[in-house]
């Protein structure tokens, strides 16, 4: 869309000017805006992201790693669990049961086939 610049409402922002076409529009910016750089002071500022195959690799925004162009995640040095972590927890604790309760019946399995290939054997004799 083109604005016409004698025409239309202006904000300076960073530098730059804006034009839009209409108050209700340059207030939808402004508030966008502000909402954006609140959430950038407050959460991205706190965090340092690190990719996961390059861990010498500290960046303060989420980008792609330089070296491979995975995308870097969030380091916690403080040890505290995010969501995703405890979904990690979780299903590697379902894993090891599951695995502990599979183990005896995959062995009972075998154990029972092996018997069977056994007494073949044995009767064909």
């Amino acid at each position: 869309m083109t604005v016409k610049e004698d025409k239309s409402f202006k904000v300076q922002k960073d530098g730059q000017v804006h034009y839009f076409c209409s108050a209700h529009y340059k207030e939808r910016f402004l508030s966008t805006a502000s909402a954006t750089e609140n959430l950038k002071q407050s959460s991205f500022a706190k965090l340092i992201y690190t990719c996961p195959m390059h861990p010498e690799i500290h960046q303060d925004h989420p980008e792609d790693c330089p070296k491979c162009g995975m995308c870097l995640e969030p380091l916690n040095p403080a040890g505290e669990e995010n969501e995703d972590q405890q979904e990690t927890r979780s299903l590697s604790l379902k894993f090891w049961i599951d695995l502990a309760v599979a183990t005896p019946l995959i062995f009972l399995v075998v154990i029972e086939i092996g018997l069977k290939i056994f007494d073949q054997r044995v009767n064909s004799l």
